[in-house]
């Protein structure tokens, strides 16, 4: 039996805060906590946009934050591959017990070999001539329009085809 190995808790980097007797300017909205919130986010696979509505921060805030720290997005990324490692890990543990489970994987794992669809693909075009694309119109149109004569002029219908087809 195989088991994951767990995964070397990335450390996120923190912010050395400085005190200073005479402190200049705002305090860094990216305090232990935002960070906290953000990593949770991100090991939920949340965007950036979605983990600084979590922390409750803006975007711009989270990247500034990386541009002083630039490891931190190395982080970032390295959680947001958590909840991929853990569906993965909970499929190949099903493999083992479930058919089906065996079954759907290999169908998209090895689809060229396993899956149930074949496609086919078919790559052609024909090009009508004036004659034949207004032959086309006036069998669709016939069958479209009610059997009236005063309906529809048909000689300014096909004069107007060959205008548009003449256009293109």
């Amino acid at each position: 039996m195989v088991t994951a190995k767990p995964i070397k808790k990335a450390t996120k980097p923190r912010k050395k805060v400085v005190k200073d007797a005479n402190p200049v300017g705002r305090p860094s909205a990216m305090t232990d906590r935002v960070l906290d919130k953000l990593e949770t986010a991100f090991k939920m696979g949340c965007t950036d946009v979605e983990a600084c509505l979590h922390a409750g921060i803006c975007r711009q805030t989270l990247y500034e934050y990386q541009q002083e720290h630039p490891e931190f997005i190395d982080s970032k990324e390295e959680w947001k591959q958590t909840p991929i490692l853990n569906a993965r890990t909970k499929v190949v543990e099903a493999v083992k017990e479930d058919t089906k489970a065996a079954q759907w994987y290999l169908e998209r794992k090895k689809a060229d070999e396993f899956s149930a669809k074949q496609e086919v693909q078919v790559n052609h075009t024909h090009r009508m001539d004036d004659q034949q694309l207004l032959d086309m119109f006036n069998s669709v149109a016939t069958a479209m329009l009610p059997k009236c004569d005063d309906v529809v002029d048909a000689e300014y219908v096909e004069a107007k085809a060959i205008e548009d087809h003449n256009n293109r």
